[in-house]
């Protein structure tokens, strides 16, 4: 049940300049180096991606997808998943392309519980090579398929989620996926081999100077093409519900709406090592938690979503979660 805020508050107002923000990415931070033996990671550094399957189970999947339907339904909004008919824009809170990442959608209990699942941490443990990790507060993807019409955009639009600034290896990204979902279902595609030839069409395109401020970069077709040139090759991950597919932030990808009819549901989340965060940005980022605040998907250098502060965007819509010490420490609340 939704929290005493107004779930009706207007959801399709123009964008809003942000009026809080954490701080700037420091893109002279050095990059990581992983050097792992084993064959997750060899592909994973290969290919620039991997999928765990089964990192939790399909009951389990089941389970977690039913939660995000009822965090849709429980807006009041008229939107109904057993009623095709209810299945429009304006009967869900603001998104893009079923992406969300405001209303505190990172800090959602179910959403907390399932960012802490033993399989999926694990990986990002082994990955890091330190138990000791803080997770993002970024969004999720609960795609409803809508009419064409309403759809906000379903061209390619291949982009990284690191600045060019930074062409070293800075963050590994994931997401869990709650349906099955293939081809026509929407979702993740990714440039294999990308990521590892990232520095090298940094220098050829002068791309660093192209840097937003922010750790993120739209590649335009003459790079798409010169990646190809090289042998680089568009994949859409098939993915079962419960498996979760990593991948580098400088590999080239992009996502799509649902053509077949069928939802697609999936929670992102990145891990990073707890010790490499500066004492500002902590502060900044607790202060995200105690304000339901949704961030980027960095969990040591990220910013609040634009919009954090909208009158239309209702925080912590359902309560705030209850964590466990651990859980705790993932949100840098609790030192390790």
């Amino acid at each position: 049940m939704l929290a005493t805020q107004n779930p009706t508050a207007p959801h399709n107002l123009a964008p809003e300049k942000p009026k809080s923000t954490l701080m700037e990415p420091d893109h002279k931070a050095p990059a990581f180096a992983l050097d792992h033996e084993d064959q997750f990671m060899k592909d994973f550094l290969r290919d620039g991606y991997v999928v765990m399957r089964n990192a939790i189970s399909t009951e389990d999947a089941a389970k977690y997808a039913d939660k995000a339907q009822e965090w849709l339904e429980g807006f009041n909004m008229g939107y109904k998943r057993d009623d095709p008919a209810t299945w429009k824009k304006d009967n869900i809170p603001k998104q893009w392309n079923g992406i969300y990442s405001l209303f505190s959608f990172a800090h959602a209990q179910w959403v907390w519980d399932i960012k802490t699942e033993p399989r999926w941490v694990e990986a990002f443990e082994k990955i890091w090579g330190t138990k000791e990790l803080l997770v993002s507060y970024d969004g999720g993807n609960l795609s409803i398929p809508l009419s064409a019409d309403e759809v906000s955009f379903n061209q390619p639009w291949p982009h990284t989620d690191q600045a060019p600034a930074r062409p070293g290896l800075y963050c590994v990204q994931s997401l869990i996926n709650l349906l099955p979902n293939g081809e026509k279902d929407g979702g993740l595609s990714v440039m294999r081999g990308s990521a590892a030839l990232f520095p090298e069409l940094v220098e050829a395109f002068n791309l660093r100077s192209q840097c937003t401020g922010r750790d993120h970069f739209r590649f335009k077709p003459e790079h798409i093409e010169w990646l190809k040139e090289r042998g680089c090759t568009w994949v859409h991950p098939d993915l079962n519900p419960g498996d979760v597919v990593f991948w580098d932030s400088r590999q080239a990808h992009t996502a799509a709406a649902p053509e077949a009819g069928r939802p697609r549901m999936a929670v992102y989340a990145c891990y990073k090592p707890a010790k490499e965060i500066s004492p500002e940005c902590l502060k900044l980022r607790q202060e995200a938690f105690e304000k339901g605040y949704c961030t980027t998907h960095d969990p040591i250098t990220g910013i609040y979503k634009e919009n954090s502060d909208a009158d239309w965007n209702i925080l912590f819509p359902y309560g705030k979660p209850e964590l466990t010490e651990r859980q705790l420490k993932y949100a840098g609340m609790v030192p390790y």
